[in-house]
């Protein structure tokens, strides 16, 4: 059949039965970063700015499939499909199809389904990728993806031998036919996945596959609108930690050269444990396994035994994440802040993580942490990369933190009577914690988050500094004050072992192994925390005042950010958003309340101070 008549038939169709399943194929990931470059089909090369569709795969619900590419006549047909209101649109990541189609200027409305979203809760202990599924879930061959990646490595080995440059080659240079079976598939095991998942979705999980959607609708446009950095600063950062990487990079290249090593490479880590020995380590210490291991866990942990005084250790720690916070965070941010006038537009993702917790790439907001003080951390840097986030012209960065999410969540969980008091009464539960167990509070806010992370006796004792028996007593200890904790405990890991899952108190299920029975108590209660977060998000989303005054810029952890013009920035306006963000039905109706901590910028997100302590200064109307 004539391409132009298939899209026909499938137009016809997706009207008559109001959806269509569709997949991009795009030149890039990243829709604000690039260049990238599209090969056309007569030829002809051109570039953009960042990734760009350039074809776009329909399956109606007939299984007739078309894959169209931008530069074909036909793709007039593609356009008309995608921006009708009446037909909803089928996915797998529908919230990145949609960012793509709208910086290729490809209009996709109403309403739509994502078959990723589904997968994350019906078949959770699974890969959400979709090949992955096809093969599993469909039983479907899926030998177009080796035919194409095939082709893909054999067209940039050329290209590379022509002087292009890396990443050059994209699937827009892929052999027509090749790339066409390819993306007719996607399109297809999309359909069939929501054929197949639509029922079931519903009826197990409405609520929470609902959330999920206009969790991928925000994410949308958390990333259109991107986050301002100051590129100074930036810069200023790139090249201090510059400094700390050449720094001690030559350290330790001249205490190599002192043990007989003088072609010694810091990055490679066979040459490490090599170089590791030769300052007097023995091998058996870096063998957790089979295999000898060089990964910071392990060198804390020969830096925490005060048999071994090995002062390169320290150098070998700095250097690791001094190169670390300059590769992976400051370098990429500094080209996309550049190449985007001071904005950056992270790709955020809803389920990005099991637990059902937002994740976000190109830059991964989520993993630039406060610079800390602890045993864990004195090998870091003294460089704060939140610094560089700084609000736009006018406005200031408000943040709202919720107070002891996770253990909050715990006490509702648990029902246990020592944690319900203490919120109820307003206790210090820290220092109710250092009470029955006769230790100093920040011991105790230790144990406390560390239960509720799911750490056992060896992480207590590592955290605190203690031997493991100290550590297994006070563990002992903690339950035995909280009976309802204990109970809740034992209780997950039997439905474990029986059913091979827990759920938390919203319904989302979470698979785990039997010999990792121990997590089902974590994993509901970072699963729970994050679905209160999403309703949070939907509250203050749809909220027409702060729709208009106080958009929603990010979220990272128990956290959302806003920005706000300074000239509409007032105490009632900060009590509104603590009001909207503590207001969880769903979770409130187990007893326990939910407090948000409110802190206001003007400078950057790492200079964000308490509201009281912002609105007493003269910054403050």
């Amino acid at each position: 059949m004539h391409k132009r008549a298939l899209l026909q038939l499938i137009r016809k169709n997706a009207f008559k039965h109001q959806m269509v399943a569709f997949d991009t194929e795009t030149t890039g990931l990243e829709p604000y970063f690039g260049p990238t470059y599209m090969k056309l089909l007569d030829g002809r090369e051109c570039k953009a700015k960042g990734g760009r569709v350039f074809g776009v795969s329909l399956c109606d619900t007939e299984l007739h499939t078309a894959f169209t590419r931008v530069d074909e006549p036909e793709f007039s047909v593609v356009r008309q499909i995608l921006y009708s209101r009446k037909i909803r649109k089928i996915a797998h990541n529908y919230a990145f199809d949609k960012v793509m189609c709208d910086v290729s200027k490809i209009a996709v409305r109403g309403l739509f389904d994502d078959t990723m979203l589904m997968a994350r809760l019906l078949v959770d202990w699974m890969p959400a990728a979709l090949k992955f599924l096809a093969r599993t879930i469909l039983q479907e061959d899926t030998q177009s993806e080796l035919a194409i990646k095939t082709d893909l490595k054999r067209r940039r080995s050329t290209y590379t031998r022509a002087g292009r440059p890396k990443g050059y080659v994209n699937y827009s240079f892929v052999e027509p036919a090749l790339m066409e079976k390819y993306a007719a598939d996607d399109a297809r095991y999309t359909m069939l996945l929501f054929l197949l998942w639509k029922t079931d979705v519903i009826r197990q999980f409405r609520f929470l596959y609902n959330l999920d959607k206009t969790m991928a609708g925000i994410c949308i446009r958390l990333t259109h609108k991107g986050l301002h950095v100051d590129i100074a600063r930036l810069e200023q950062l790139h090249d201090e930690c510059q400094t700390h990487v050449a720094g001690w990079r030559q350290i330790l290249l001249d205490a190599a050269a002192e043990h007989g090593l003088p072609d010694f490479k810091p990055g490679s880590p066979k040459q490490m444990v090599e170089f590791l020995a030769a300052c007097g380590i023995p091998d058996v210490y870096l063998h957790a396994g089979k295999k000898a291991s060089v990964d910071a866990k392990t060198l804390l942990r020969l830096d925490d035994d005060r048999q071994l005084k090995i002062p390169e250790l320290g150098a070998v720690l700095r250097y690791r994440k001094s190169s670390k916070l300059l590769s992976t965070y400051i370098k990429p941010l500094l080209e996309r802040a550049k190449q985007g006038g001071g904005i950056v537009h992270p790709l955020w993702r809803t389920g990005g993580a099991k637990t059902g917790r937002f994740s976000c790439d190109h830059p991964s907001v989520q993993n630039q942490k406060k610079v800390k003080v602890g045993p864990d951390q004195r090998y870091d840097i003294p460089i704060d990369i939140r610094t560089v986030y700084v609000p736009a012209s006018g406005c200031v960065l408000l943040y709202g933190d919720h107070s002891q999410i996770e253990l909050r969540y715990l006490a509702a969980d648990s029902q246990d009577p020592a944690l319900l008091k203490a919120y109820r009464e307003g206790l210090d539960i820290h220092q109710q914690a250092a009470n029955d167990l006769g230790t100093e509070r920040w011991k105790a806010k230790n144990i406390n988050f560390g239960v509720t992370y799911g750490e056992g006796a060896a992480g207590v004792a590592a955290d605190l500094g203690i031997p493991f028996a100290e550590a297994d007593a006070i563990i002992r200890g903690w339950y035995e004050a909280r009976p309802g904790v204990q109970e809740l405990k034992n209780r997950r890991e039997r439905e474990i072992r029986e059913r091979g899952y827990v759920e938390d108190m919203f319904g989302r299920r979470y698979h785990i192994p039997q010999k990792l029975a121990y997590k089902g108590i974590n994993a509901a209660i970072q699963g729970g925390c994050a679905t209160i977060l999403k309703i949070n998000m939907k509250a203050v989303w749809r909220d027409a005042r702060l729709r208009q005054i106080a958009p929603l810029i990010l979220t990272v952890h128990d956290e959302l950010g806003f920005e706000i013009p300074r000239s509409d920035l007032s105490r009632s306006l900060v009590k509104y958003i603590c009001r909207r963000m503590e207001h969880v039905r769903q979770f409130t109706q187990h007893g326990v309340g939910l407090v948000v901590e409110i802190k206001i910028a003007d400078a950057s997100w790492s200079k964000a101070e308490a509201y009281n302590a912002y609105f007493s200064s003269s910054r403050a109307r």
